[in-house]
């Protein structure tokens, strides 16, 4: 039997064609399977500092609240933006200042000095909670189009993601009361996530680490 380059091309194409509808069908059921980055940043950095924010946070740490820059695509056209993701990633050593400063005496005469000096650290992010694989043979329904799409021996993917917020292990310093240097004021365990938003807006909430645990919720403001 004759193959002309004609059908060679057709069954080509109609095997690409297949391949592309069962990574189409293994995302839609996914649904979280890729997750996008976004241009709403939670950070606008003026003079090399997060503006607004009642922590110092310096340009350096981009990356830690996962702000990078991307290549995006629209019609073709491709261009670079800044954008803004899930995986928070502070790292053991990192340290983070209440104030700006070049002259650590000067910056121990600041109201409301505070150090935050990371310990521990696992980053945030989305991870694979259950995952099916297999192939499958049925009928394909969507609400773009009216009517089932029957579909043969497909290979599909499934799979259900779960956010992990991360957990930080932070240790709290505080000026000492003669201004003489600083002094340990708490050992937090948090959440990455939670730990951008005290940087972010200078409070924390001390939880009681377990059922049993007396501890009553309180929110413990550092810069007001």
């Amino acid at each position: 039997m004759e193959v002309t380059a004609e059908k060679l091309q057709k069954t080509q194409k109609i095997s690409k064609t297949k391949e592309e509808l069962e990574e189409e069908l293994s995302t839609s059921i996914t649904g979280l399977k890729s997750i996008r980055r976004r241009e709403n940043l939670i950070a606008t950095f003026v003079d090399g500092a997060a503006c607004g924010w009642k922590f110092y946070v310096p340009e350096a740490f981009k990356e830690a609240l996962d702000i990078k820059l991307s290549t995006l695509v629209t019609f073709m056209q491709p261009y670079e933006a800044w954008t803004q993701g899930h995986n928070y990633a502070f790292q053991e050593g990192d340290s983070i200042y209440s104030h700006p400063y070049q002259d650590w005496k000067e910056f121990l005469q600041q109201e409301n000095a505070i150090v935050l000096a990371v310990k521990h650290c696992t980053p945030a992010g989305f991870e694979d909670d259950i995952k099916l694989q297999g192939v499958f043979s049925g009928n394909r329904f969507s609400k773009k189009i009216t009517k089932s799409k029957r579909v043969e021996d497909y290979n599909v993917e499934i799979v259900k993601k779960t956010y992990d917020p991360g957990t930080l292990t932070v240790e709290i310093f505080k000026v000492k009361s003669d201004k003489s240097g600083l002094e340990i004021f708490d050992n937090l365990t948090i959440t990455q996530v939670d730990f951008v938003t005290l940087i972010q807006q200078g409070y924390y909430w001390q939880k009681p680490k377990n059922k049993d645990d007396e501890l009553k919720v309180k929110k413990i403001i550092l810069i007001p």
